[in-house]
């Protein structure tokens, strides 16, 4: 969940830019909470470890990964 405010996916895509990670699809979704979204990305990783640790440690809240 991100606050919705300008510039919340355009950090998230630099932090994964930044990692080396390619992002395949991008889905947002506005929460039951207020002024709040969920966000799905969909990248292309052999390894989400470091790239979800990363992304908490910049305060994003990693919910769900789904690996193939």
């Amino acid at each position: 969940m991100v606050p919705d405010r300008v510039g919340q996916l355009a950090r998230i895509a630099e932090l994964i830019r930044d990692a080396g990670v390619a992002i395949r699809n991008v889905a947002t979704f506005r929460s039951s909470v207020l002024d709040q979204y969920q966000i799905i990305i969909r990248v292309e990783t052999e390894a989400s470890r470091p790239l979800i640790d990363l992304l908490e440690r910049h305060g994003y809240k990693v919910l769900h990964v789904l690996e193939d």
